[in-house]
């Protein structure tokens, strides 16, 4: 067999190993995750606050997130947003371009969910303040089918609309 035809061989199979990568679920992160942006903001930050690591990926399913945080990924259009609230409550007001799932649709409509959303995504979801549940069950649930970065807004639709951030009514 010549040199070149090796080459070719070569070529032609890595590339299909790189395709293959990009598409496969579980493929190997070539760019520096998004979620990356979060968590290691969050650690450093942490780290300074209190003098010790908070946060540790191994021992929680999702990770908190705070406003300023959640401000710099829908700035800089690194994350999907998800609002579990109910679609009359989404509709009079949420984060401008956020999903909403409602958390009771979400056992209906998962495989709908599921395959909208890749594993590797930044997901945020948040409610509409810190006392709402819904957000955290959405989390569990997701994190529960394999996603790996997903993020808990607390402060949710209160917080974010007092720091005069962008939002959406659509029910008029």
């Amino acid at each position: 067999m010549s040199k070149i035809r090796i080459i070719i061989l070569l070529l032609v199979a890595a590339a299909m190993g790189i395709i293959y990568n990009l598409f496969s679920v579980n493929g190997i992160d070539f760019f520096p995750s998004r979620a990356g942006v979060l968590s290691e903001q969050y650690r450093t930050e942490n780290k300074q606050d209190s003098g010790k690591w908070s946060y540790n990926p191994d021992k929680i399913a999702w990770h908190p997130v705070r406003t300023d945080q959640a401000y710099y990924v829908y700035e800089h259009n690194l994350a999907k947003f998800i609002d579990p609230r109910d679609e009359w409550d989404f509709k009079d007001m949420h984060i401008k371009k956020a999903i909403n799932i409602p958390l009771y649709k979400f056992s209906m409509i998962k495989n709908i969910v599921l395959s909208s959303l890749k594993k590797k995504d930044l997901i945020i979801v948040y409610c509409e303040d810190n006392t709402c549940d819904d957000g955290k069950s959405l989390c569990d649930s997701l994190v529960k089918y394999k996603f790996k970065n997903v993020f808990l807004y607390k402060g949710g639709l209160d917080e974010w609309t007092f720091a005069d951030y962008p939002v959406e009514r659509t029910n008029k």
